[in-house]
C-alpha cells in the first residue's frame, strides 16, 4: 500500500473541486488507481460530467443522486463525495460569466435530488475554511473569529456568488444550513466594511492589477443581496441572534448617507429593508436599536433628486407594508406573532410619523407623477388611524386639506372621498383644538367640494362637516341647516331626493333671506347653486338654482360710487370663473341657465372692467335683440343674428381678448361639432365658423396660442368630426395669416420685412396683429408647435382618410407661407410630394380633391415651386392611367394659374409643360385616347385637355420663350407620319397662335421677329432636307434592296417634311397681330416680310398660300412701296390661283377674291388687265346668291364699280344683282344688292333703251 494513502486519497479528493478541468481529470484518474469497485462501475459516468458536451445529459440520467434504493444508498457513500466535488469544480470553471451561470443553474438543479445530509458535504465544500465558523455568540456578539485571515478577498466574491446561486436555486436544500450561510456571508462583509470604513487600511491595487476597493465594494454588493435572499426564504426565528450584528456592523455605518447613495437605485439595504417589512415578525428589526433605520428610510423622500423608481419602492415596498402591519395589529389588538416585539415596533415607529408626514407633504407639493402621489396618498390614509397627537393630527388634516384642493387630474375623485372621510373623522372629534387658521382653510375647502362632489356619500359628508364647523362660528348655523336641506335626500326611497325640502330651502334663500346672508353665508349657498344649476333632469332645481345666483349678484352689484362689494373676490375667483366654465357644458339646457346669469351680472354691473365689454350685447336691455337671449334660442334665425352680432363687435375691437378665449368662444364651437338633427344645421355651424374666424383675431398672441394648439388638436381627438375639425383649424390659420399681413402693411416690426409677400388689402390692425412677437420667435412656434403634427398627419398612407388629410395640406402651406424662404425650401416639398402621390388613387372624388388642393396651395406659394410640384407630378404619375391623370391635373393647374399669375411667371418650366402636352397628344397617351376599343370610367381618359393647356402656356408666356412651345413640333414634324397625327399638329399649331394672340406681349415687336423666324427656319429647314440626296455607292448598290422603287431622275427622293407648316403658322400669327393692333402695321415692321410674302405667294403648298393673301389682304393698306410694285403682280396671281381652283366654293379662291377686292380698293394705281375683271365678274355671278360667299362677291363688285369699269360682264352682273334686289329672300342681300345697283346708276352710262327699261323694272 502507499504511505499514507488516506491522506493522499482525501487530498486528491479536494482537488476534484478544482475549478480547472484537467486537474479534475487527472485526480479522477489517480483516484481511479485505487481500484473502488462503486467508483470503477461508473468510471464513464464520472468522465461524462468534466465534459462541457455531455455533462447535461449525464445530470439528467445520473441515477445515483437520488438514492431510490437501498443498494444506490450504500453506492453514495463512497460515489457521492466524488460526484459532489467534481460538480462544485464545474459550477466554479472559469468559462465566461453567462456561461458559469448557466452551469451553477444546471448544477443546482440536478443536486435538488440529493438528500438533505449528503447535501452537508456540498456546503463544506463550498463554503471551505468558513463552513465550520462561528460569527456570532448566543447574546448577538461578534466572536473573534472575525479577525482570522482564513479566505482572500477574490475568493471572497465567488464563495458569496455561489451562495447567492444556491439561495435562489435551492431556498428549501438550504434550510437547516442557514446558520453556516449567514456566518459565512457576515464574515466577508463585516470584514470588507471595516476595511473600505477604516481610512488608515491600504486598499492599493494588488499584483493582477485589480483594485481591492472594488473587490471589498462586490463583496458588500453580493453579500447583501445574500442577506435578502436569506431573510426572504428563513423565518426571523432562525435568523434573529445575527440582526445585532448586521445593523452595527453592515447597516449602520451607512445609514448616514443611505438617502443620497439610494437615489439613482434601489440599494441593496433598500432591498433588504423591504424584505424585513414584508412580514410583521420580521418588520421589528428595522427598530430593533432605535428608530435611526426608520430615519433613514424615511429621508429617501426628501431627496428632490431621487428617481421616480426610488421613491415608490421606499413607498410602497417599505412604508406601506409597515403601515399594513401596524392596522392589522389595531383591528386584531396585537395578538399575533411576537406581541413584545411588535409592540416594541409600534413604540419605536410613532416618533418618525412627524417626520413622514412632513415628507409626504412636500411630494404632494413638489411631484407630478402620478404613481408617487398615488402611492403617497394611499400610506397617508393608512396613517391615519394611528395619529392621535395634535401636531401630527394638524399635519395630517393640512395634507388633506391640500389634496382635496387640488384638481381631478392631480388627486381622483376616489382618493378625496377617502380624505374627505379622514377630515370628518377627525373633525368630530378634534374640531374644538384646532386652529383658527386651519379652521378657516377647512370652511373654504368644504365650500368648494360642495360643487365637486355628486354623490350622496360625499355630500352628506359635506354637511356634516358643515355642522361640526358651524358648532366653533354660530354665523354659520342656519348656512348648515340650509346645506343640509339643499343637499336632503329622501327617508322612503333609496337615493331620491327630498324634492319638497330642497324646494323650501331654495325658497328661503330667494324670497325671505337672501337681502340679509353675509359674504361667508353666501359662499357655501354659492357652490351649492354652482353645482345644482347643472342638473339636467330636474328642471325645477335647476332653475331655483339660477335663480339664487341672480338674487346673489343682484345683493352684490359694483358701482363707482360704492366701490366693490365684500363679495368682489367671491365674483370674481368663484362665480365668473364657474360661469366661463358652465358653457363648455355639453346640455344646451344648463348653458342657457349660465347665459341668464351671465346677462343679468352684465346689466347690475356695468362699470366691472372684466365684463363691462359684453354690455353692447345686450342691446340697450332689448330682450329681442339681446345675444344672451338668441343665441341659444329655438329659433334659428335668432340665432344667426346673434352670431352676426357677435361678430361684429369682435371685428371692431370691442370684446376683451379673455373674454373671447375664456367665454364666446367655448360657447359659439358647440354649434360647429354637435349633431344637430335639423336640416339647416350647416347654416348655423357655417356662420359660427365666420364668427370664430372674427373672434379669433381679436385674441391676443397668448390666448390666440391656446386657441390655437386646442384646434390643431382637434383634428387627431376628435377623428369622427375630423373634416369639421380642420375647416375650423383652417379659419384659425387664416385669421392668423391676416393678422401677419396687418402687422406686414403696416409696418409694426421685423415681420414686416421678414414675411414673404401677400396680397394686399385695407384691413385694420386687430388685437393679434398688434401682439404678434418678433419674427424669430414666432417662426420657431410654428415650426415647434404646428408644422410637425400636421406634416406627420398627412404623411398617413390610409386610402380611408384622404379626402380628411388633403385640406390639412392647404393649412400647412398658409403656415409655411409665413416663414422665410429658407424655411419653405426645407419644408414645402415634403408636403407636395405627398399630395402628388395621393393622385394615384383610384377613386375619382380623392383625385379631384386632392386637385383642387393643388390649385389652392399655388395660389398661396406662387408660382416660383410650380417646377417642383410638375417633377414631383411627373415622378408620382409615371405609368398606365397615372400618364392621364398627371396632364389633367396639369390643364387644372394651368386654368386656375394663368390668369393670376404675371407675364412670364412659367417660362422657367416651360419645358416640362410642354413635354407633358406632348406626351399626351402624340405619345402612348395619345393613342390610347384615339382607340375606340380603350374603355374607362374615368373622366382623365376621357377628355383630352392638352390642347387647352397649350394655348394657356401661350397666353402667358413671353415673347422670348414661345419658340420653347413649338421647338418639339419642329422635331416632330420633319419625320413621316400619318393624317391623324398631322391633324393633331395643326390643331396644337392653331392653338398656340390663338394663345399668342391673347398674350399681353402680343403688342410688343418682338412677336414680329418671332414670327420672322419661325418663316426663315421653316425655309431652311425645308431647303436642308430638299437638298439632301441619297448618291448610292458600290456596296449600296450591290447589298441594299431599294423599296422606293425606280426614280426618273435617278437621284433617291427626300424624307417627307412638314416644316411649311411653319410657314403658315408664322404667317398667320403675323397676320393676327398685325390685324389685332394697328400701331404694328408700319413700314418698318413690314419691309422685311416682303421678300418672305414673294416667296409664300409662288409657293406650290396651297396652306402657305392661303395664309399669304390673307396676310396680303390685312396689310394692304400700309404704305409699302413693294406693294405698290407689286400689286399688279398679286392680282394676277390671285386671279390664276382663281383659274386653277375648281369652285368659288374654295377657301383659296375666296383669300383670292378677297386680296384682288382689297387692292383695287386700296391701290388706285395699280394696274390690271380688264379681262382678268371680266373673267372674275363671270365666275362670280353664281356666287351672289350663296349666303355664306355672296358679302366677299359684293366687295369685289363694289371695288370694281368704284374703278368705274366699263365692260360687258358689269351690265350682265348689275342685271343679276337688280333681279337678286327683289327675289332674294335675305333681307341683308337685298339691300347690299340695292346699294350696289344704285351705284351703278349712277356712275355707269346708260343708253336710252336700257335706262328705260330698268326704270320699267324699278
Amino acid at each position: 500500500a502507499l504511505y499514507q494513502s488516506l491522506d493522499v486519497f482525501e487530498t486528491l479528493k479536494g482537488q476534484l473541486a478544482c475549478g480547472d478541468v484537467e486537474v479534475q481529470r487527472a485526480a479522477l484518474k489517480a483516484i481511479l488507481t485505487w481500484k473502488d469497485p462503486v467508483i470503477e462501475q461508473y468510471q464513464e459516468n464520472l468522465m461524462n460530467l468534466l465534459d462541457d458536451t455531455k455533462y447535461r445529459e449525464e445530470l439528467s440520467t445520473f441515477t445515483i443522486l437520488n438514492g431510490e434504493n437501498t443498494g444506490q444508498m450504500q453506492r453514495q457513500e463512497s460515489l457521492l463525495p466524488i460526484v459532489l466535488r467534481l460538480l462544485y469544480g464545474k459550477m466554479i470553471a472559469g468559462s465566461g460569466k453567462k456561461a458559469q451561470i448557466v452551469k451553477r443553474k444546471a448544477v443546482l438543479q440536478a443536486l435538488a435530488q440529493v438528500s438533505p445530509a449528503s447535501f452537508h458535504e456540498l456546503i463544506s465544500v463550498a463554503l471551505g475554511p468558513l463552513s465550520d465558523l462561528q460569527i456570532v455568540t448566543r447574546d448577538g456578539t461578534l466572536t473573534n473569529a472575525i479577525f482570522d485571515d482564513l479566505i482572500t478577498a477574490r475568493k471572497q466574491v465567488g464563495l458569496l456568488n455561489m451562495v447567492r446561486e444556491m439561495l435562489e436555486v435551492l431556498p428549501n436544500k438550504l434550510k437547516t444550513f442557514a446558520d453556516s450561510l449567514i456566518s459565512a456571508v457576515l464574515y466577508c462583509m463585516v470584514r470588507a466594511n471595516s476595511r473600505l470604513n477604516d481610512p488608515l487600511k491600504d486598499l492599493r491595487d494588488n499584483a493582477s492589477g485589480y483594485s481591492e476597493t472594488s473587490l471589498f465594494r462586490d463583496i458588500r454588493h453580493i453579500g447583501m443581496q445574500c442577506l435578502d435572499l436569506l431573510f426572504h426564504h428563513y423565518s426571523a426565528t432562525v435568523l434573529r441572534p445575527y440582526v445585532s450584528t448586521i445593523l452595527e456592523e453592515v447597516i449602520n455605518p451607512r445609514l448616514e448617507k443611505l438617502p443620497i447613495e439610494t437615489a439613482q437605485s434601489i440599494s441593496g439595504i433598500l432591498r433588504l429593508f423591504s424584505t424585513w417589512a414584508s412580514e410583521p415578525d420580521k418588520a421589528s428589526f428595522l427598530v430593533h436599536q432605535g428608530s435611526e433605520v426608520m430615519e433613514s428610510i424615511i429621508n429617501c423622500l426628501g431627496i428632490k433628486s431621487a428617481k421616480t423608481e426610488v421613491k415608490l419602492f421606499v413607498l410602497d415596498e417599505i412604508l406601506h407594508k409597515l403601515a399594513q402591519h401596524s392596522q392589522q395589529t389595531l383591528c386584531s389588538g396585537s395578538a399575533e406573532i411576537n406581541d413584545l416585539n411588535y409592540s416594541n415596533f409600534q413604540q419605536q415607529l410613532e416618533p418618525t410619523v412627524n417626520l413622514l408626514l412632513g415628507h409626504l407633504k412636500n411630494l404632494f407639493a413638489e411631484i407630478s407623477n402620478t404613481d408617487v402621489l398615488g402611492s403617497a396618498t394611499e400610506l397617508l390614509l393608512q396613517l391615519a388611524p394611528m395619529i392621535h397627537d395634535s401636531d401630527q393630527l394638524e399635519s395630517v388634516l393640512e395634507v388633506s386639506l391640500f389634496l382635496l384642493e387640488q384638481s381631478h387630474h392631480h388627486t381622483s375623485p376616489k382618493v378625496k372621498s377617502r380624505y374627505l372621510c379622514i377630515v370628518r373623522q377627525f373633525l368630530s372629534q378634534h374640531s374644538l383644538s384646532l386652529s383658527s387658521d386651519l379652521l378657516e382653510r377647512l370652511y373654504l375647502t368644504t365650500c368648494s367640494l360642495f360643487g365637486y362632489f355628486n354623490d350622496r356619500d360625499n355630500r352628506t359628508s359635506l354637511t356634516q362637516i358643515f355642522r361640526a364647523l358651524a358648532e366653533t362660528d354660530s354665523d354659520l348655523q342656519e348656512v348648515a341647516e340650509l346645506c343640509a336641506s339643499l343637499n336632503s335626500f329622501s327617508p322612503n326611497k333609496l337615493d331620491e331626493p327630498n324634492f319638497e325640502e330642497r324646494l323650501q330651502a331654495f325658497n328661503v334663500i330667494n324670497e325671505r333671506r337672501f337681502e340679509t346672508l353675509t359674504v361667508k353665508q353666501w359662499r357655501p349657498l354659492v357652490f351649492n347653486m354652482l353645482f345644482y344649476v347643472q342638473e339636467t333632469e330636474e328642471m325645477a332645481i335647476r332653475s331655483s338654482a339660477s335663480l339664487s345666483l341672480r338674487r346673489f349678484i343682484e345683493t352684490n352689484t359694483i358701482s363707482s360710487t360704492n366701490g366693490e362689494p365684500s363679495s368682489f373676490s367671491l365674483l370674481q375667483e368663484v362665480l365668473l370663473p364657474a360661469i366661463r366654465n358652465g358653457v363648455s357644458n355639453s346640455s344646451e339646457l344648463i348653458r342657457i341657465e349660465y347665459l341668464a346669469i351671465i346677462a343679468h351680472l352684465v346689466h347690475l354691473n356695468p362699470e366691472w372692467d372684466e365684463i363691462r365689454d359684453m354690455l353692447p350685447l345686450l342691446v340697450r336691455d332689448d330682450a329681442e335683440a339681446s345675444f344672451f337671449n338668441n343665441i341659444l334660442h329655438i329659433q334659428q334665425h335668432r340665432r344667426l343674428r346673434a352670431l352676426r352680432r357677435l361678430s361684429a363687435e369682435a371685428r371692431q375691437g370691442h370684446i376683451q381678448s379673455s373674454n373671447i378665449a375664456r367665454f364666446f368662444v367655448p360657447l359659439v364651437e358647440h354649434f360647429v361639432f354637435e349633431k344637430a338633427e335639423d336640416d339647416n344645421a350647416h347654416n348655423i355651424r357655417a356662420e359660427t365658423l365666420l364668427t370664430i374666424g372674427a373672434l379669433v383675431s381679436s385674441l391676443e398672441w397668448r390666448q390666440f396660442r391656446a386657441v390655437f394648439g386646442r384646434y390643431l388638436g382637434y383634428i387627431q381627438s376628435k377623428p369622427d368630426q375630423a373634416k369639421t375639425a380642420i375647416r375650423l383649424f383652417g379659419i384659425v390659420v387664416d385669421s392668423l395669416s391676416q393678422a401677419v399681413e396687418v402687422k406686414q402693411n403696416s409696418g409694426m416690426g421685423d415681420l414686416a420685412q421678414a414675411t414673404l409677400g401677400s396680397t394686399t388689402g385695407q384691413m385694420s390692425s386687430s388685437a393679434l396683429s398688434l401682439t404678434i412677437p418678433g419674427i424669430e420667435k414666432f417662426r420657431n412656434n410654428i415650426l415647434a408647435n404646428a408644422l410637425p403634427s400636421l406634416m406627420k398627419y398627412l404623411h398617413q398612407k390610409e386610402e380611408s382618410t384622404v379626402s380628411l388629410r388633403i385640406p390639412v395640406a392647404v393649412s400647412a402651406v398658409k403656415l409655411l407661407k409665413l416663414l422665410s424662404s429658407d424655411q419653405i425650401q426645407d419644408r414645402l416639398p415634403p408636403i407636395l410630394t405627398d399630395v402628388c402621390h395621393i393622385l394615384r388613387s383610384r377613386a375619382q372624388e380623392s383625385r379631384d380633391l386632392t386637385r383642387k388642393t393643388l390649385l389652392d396651395m399655388l395660389a398661396i406659394i406662387g408660382p416660383n415651386y410650380l417646377g417642383f410640384l410638375l417633377k414631383e407630378l411627373r415622378h408620382a404619375l409615371a405609368r398606365g392611367y397615372q400618364l392621364h391623370v398627371l396632364s389633367y391635373t396639369v390643364h387644372s393647374i394651368l386654368v386656375a394659374a394663368v390668369p393670376i399669375y404675371d407675364l412670364g411667371a412659367l417660362d422657367y418650366c416651360l419645358p416640362q409643360i410642354v413635354s407633358i402636352i406632348m406626351d399626351d397628344i402624340f405619345g402612348a397617351t395619345g393613342q390610347e385616347k384615339d382607340a375606340e376599343d380603350y374603355i374607362s370610367k374615368m373622366k382623365e381618359v376621357k377628355s383630352s385637355k392638352s390642347f387647352d393647356s397649350m394655348e394657356l402656356v401661350a397666353k402667358v408666356a413671353t415673347a422670348e420663350s414661345f419658340s420653347l412651345l413649338i421647338q418639339p413640333l419642329q422635331i416632330l414634324l420633319q419625320q413621316k407620319l400619318d393624317l391623324r397625327t398631322i391633324q393633331k399638329a395643326d390643331e396644337l399649331l392653331r392653338r398656340i397662335g390663338a394663345g399668342i394672340i391673347r398674350n399681353e406681349a402680343v403688342h410688343s415687336r418682338k412677336v414680329l421677329i418671332f414670327c420672322h423666324e419661325i418663316i426663315r427656319e421653316a425655309y431652311e429647314t425645308s431647303k436642308g432636307i430638299n437638298d439632301t440626296v441619297f448618291k448610292p455607292d458600290h456596296w449600296s448598290n450591290r447589298f441594299l434592296i431599294n423599296f422606293r422603287g425606280a426614280s426618273k431622275s435617278g437621284v433617291g427622293t427626300s424624307t417627307s417634311s412638314y416644316s411649311y407648316k411653319f410657314i403658315r403658322f408664322g404667317l398667320d400669327v403675323l397676320r393676327s397681330v398685325l390685324h389685332k393692333h394697328d400701331m404694328l402695321r408700319t413700314q418698318a415692321n413690314l419691309v422685311g416680310f416682303m421678300p418672305i410674302i414673294g416667296d409664300a405667294l409662288i409657293n406650290p403648298n396651297e396652306e402657305i398660300q392661303i395664309s399669304v393673301l390673307r396676310l396680303l389682304t390685312t396689310i394692304i393698306q400700309v404704305p409699302l412701296q413693294q406693294i405698290d410694285e407689286n400689286s399688279s403682280i398679286y392680282i394676277a396671281e390671285s386671279v390664276r390661283i382663281i383659274k386653277a381652283s375648281g369652285s368659288m366654293n374654295a377657301e383659296i379662291a375666296q383669300a383670292a377674291l378677297k386680296l384682288v377686292s382689297a387692292i383695287l380698293r386700296e391701290r388706285k394705281n395699280v394696274e390690271f388687265r380688264e379681262m382678268d375683271v371680266a373673267y372674275l365678274l363671270k365666275r362670280l355671278m353664281p356666287e351672289l346668291e350663296e349666303p355664306d360667299r355672296q358679302g366677299a362677291a359684293f366687295n369685289f363688285l363694289k371695288a370694281v364699280m368704284a374703278w368705274k369699269i366699263i365692260i360687258t360682264e358689269v351690265y350682265e352682273v348689275a342685271d343679276v344683282v337688280a333681279t337678286m334686289m327683289v327675289t332674294n329672300q335675305s333681307r341683308g342681300a337685298r339691300n347690299l344688292a340695292r346699294g350696289v345697283y344704285f351705284q351703278f346708276l349712277m356712275d355707269y352710262p346708260q343708253k336710252q333703251k336700257r335706262f328705260e327699261k330698268q326704270m320699267a323694272f324699278l
